[in-house]
């Protein structure tokens, strides 16, 4: 958390001596890939994001540097995610019942970018860098059949300690970048990828880590 602070200071700090500045509100979709590399096993989600960045242009030729905060909800249908929470209702439910699942996170990027004028109309962008997240909750609806053919509904949230299986973090630290054309100086159209660095499973025999590829749009300010 220390060097997570550091890294922040650092870009107030180089903010502080700009005289460009860029802000810009963000949206788009994101696909979500949960692999379980102990296994090999993957749980696919789908969703949204939004947010707003803000980018200093302290050095030259184009080059700049940003942060920004964001909300991604995401979630899918299939067993496959209560499998690799360990969820113990996961063979019943794989066999009788169906289930869907959802999760909502924070996201702080830290970019390096660098954006290059093709005419007066159209230019290039590109950025790489880290993005600290936070899953504020992550959630399974589980729905099947008992043994007299009642229907058993089941809502677990899997970060309360008695339903944390697989000792599930909410931390993560995601590596990747993003390339996109911008129109005007106003829109800018990107696409990105971030693969997550950290196991977030503390669980003997997992190796829980994240892939996600985004499009989105950006109004700049």
């Amino acid at each position: 958390m220390k060097r997570v602070l550091l890294v922040i200071s650092a870009v107030l700090f180089l903010a502080s001596a700009s005289s460009s500045a860029q802000v810009a509100a963000d949206a788009g979709y994101i696909y979500s890939m949960l692999f379980d590399h102990g296994d090999g096993s993957r749980a696919d989600s789908q969703g949204f994001f939004a947010g707003a960045s803000y980018s200093w242009g302290v050095l030259p030729y184009g080059l700049a540097i940003g942060t920004g905060l964001y909300y991604y909800h995401i979630g899918g249908k299939g067993t496959a995610f209560p499998g690799i929470m360990n969820d113990p209702v996961y063979d019943i439910v794989s066999k009788f019942g169906t289930n869907s699942h959802e999760e909502h996170y924070l996201a702080l990027p830290l970019n390096a970018g660098i954006n290059i004028p093709v005419d007066e109309t159209v230019g290039l962008h590109a950025s790489l860098g880290p993005v600290f997240s936070w899953c504020l909750d992550s959630r399974s609806y589980s729905f099947w059949a008992d043994d007299l053919g009642a229907e058993v509904e089941r809502n677990v949230s899997y970060f309360a300690p008695e339903n944390n299986f697989a000792e599930y973090s909410r931390f993560d630290i995601l590596a990747g970048g993003s390339i996109g054309v911008d129109f005007f100086g106003k829109l800018l159209l990107h696409v990105g990828a971030y693969y997550g660095l950290l196991d977030r499973s503390g669980y003997v025999n997992k190796n829980l880590h994240t892939l996600n590829m985004q499009a989105g749009l950006s109004y700049l300010f």
